[in-house]
């Protein structure tokens, strides 16, 4: 008897084409877990080992079989992350990829960070990180993001006849507040009172 030989890859990304498995002999047939099939599809089957049987007849007319294995791998899982909000002022905002190793490209790329300097406010930029496994199996992330114009507070004065002085943020647009004289923090609230 002459062996049977499957002419496949030892194995295929989930997002690999569909696969057509090919014999040595022109009769042969190949089954997966007793159904017969014609091809791979790695998408249906998703990730795991999968053992192909090809059934055939050799060139004296004698039946020959084998099976081998064909692995079907996931996609890396990829993320991109970075600080929201971004503020028009931020400054350079770094950026972290998960796994590392890969492309990062997109919008306002100072190597790998963000520039808020390069944009404006109001657009839709966005980031895209292609990345490529040890399998040979590659993914692609793509994160939007958007520039935000930072609020300018709005300032109400009151004074009284003690030399007091009440300043007020009058537009109560922010979550956090603190007043500063000669650079020191010296109250938090949406109220500060001075002497004069």
């Amino acid at each position: 008897t002459q062996p049977a030989i499957i002419d496949m890859p030892e194995f295929l990304c989930v997002n690999s084409p569909i696969h057509t498995p090919q014999g040595n002999f022109n009769n042969g047939t190949f089954s997966l877990f007793g159904t017969t099939i014609t091809t791979i599809d790695p998408s249906a089957l998703g990730a795991g080992t999968y053992p192909i049987t090809y059934n055939a007849f050799d060139t004296n007319n004698c039946p020959t079989t084998t099976t081998e294995p064909i692995a079907i791998y996931n996609l890396p899982q990829l993320t991109i992350s970075f600080q929201t909000p971004i503020c028009t002022n931020s400054g350079l905002v770094p950026i972290t990829v998960q796994p590392e190793g890969g492309n990062l490209q997109g919008d306002l790329l100072t190597d790998s960070f963000i520039n808020p300097y390069l944009g404006q406010s109001g657009i839709n930029y966005s980031l895209t990180y292609i990345y490529v496994d040890n399998n040979g199996c590659s993914n692609t992330q793509t994160t939007p993001f958007v520039l935000v114009t930072p609020q300018i507070p709005q300032l109400a004065y009151e004074t009284d006849c003690f030399q007091n002085a009440n300043i007020t943020i009058s537009n109560q647009l922010f979550t956090s507040i603190n007043w500063q004289t000669d650079g020191t923090v010296t109250n938090n609230g949406d109220q500060f009172q001075i002497n004069y």
